[in-house]
This record gives C-alpha cells, sequence and structure tokens, in this order.
C-alpha cells in the first residue's frame, strides 16, 4: 500500500467525521457541523478550506430571516473521493483479519 492509498485529505479525524456527517445529508449548515461534531468556529472552518480546496466540497452563504447561513455539500468528487476511502478502509482492515 502506498503512503496515498488512505486519501490525506479524508484521513484526518475531524475531517473524516465531516465527510460522514456530510454524506448523510444533501447539505448540511455550519452550525449543525459545529454543535454535531463539538468544534469550534476556527477549527470547523480550517478543516472545511481544505475540503473545499480539494474541490470535495462547495460552500453557499445566503441570508434567511436575516440571518446569514453557511451551507456545505459534497461535490461529486468529494462523494467518490469518500466512497473510495471507505472501500480501501475496510480493505486495509481485512487484511488485519
Amino acid at each position: 500500500m502506498s503512503e496515498d492509498y488512505l486519501d490525506p485529505i479524508i484521513h484526518q479525524p475531524v475531517r473524516t467525521r465531516i465527510f460522514a456527517c456530510l454524506a448523510s445529508r444533501e447539505s448540511v449548515t455550519f452550525s449543525h457541523l459545529k454543535k454535531t461534531l463539538g468544534l469550534s468556529d476556527g477549527n470547523l472552518t480550517t478543516h472545511m478550506k481544505k475540503i473545499i480546496d480539494a474541490g470535495y466540497a462547495v460552500m453557499k452563504k445566503e441570508f434567511v430571516n436575516n440571518r446569514p447561513r453557511t451551507t456545505y455539500r459534497l461535490t461529486r468528487k468529494g462523494r467518490a473521493a469518500f466512497e473510495r476511502y471507505l472501500r480501501r478502509l475496510k480493505e486495509a482492515l481485512d487484511l488485519l483479519q
């Protein structure tokens, strides 16, 4: 197995959890991710920037009832990368049995 066998963007504990949340829905709000994962604003923002810069997610900013709302969704590339990551993780775990 090569070093990049498990995608380094996804294979980071916080980002793996972010991907799991994003993959479970069409889109997820910043506040939902923050609350669900117990992250600070800065920590979540930093991780989401890496995910977006990799082309794995997109961000949408809008106002709802005069309040800002930021939502994220996985791109096709991001969903495919996460599915590949999960398959490879399972393969790696199967080698241990």
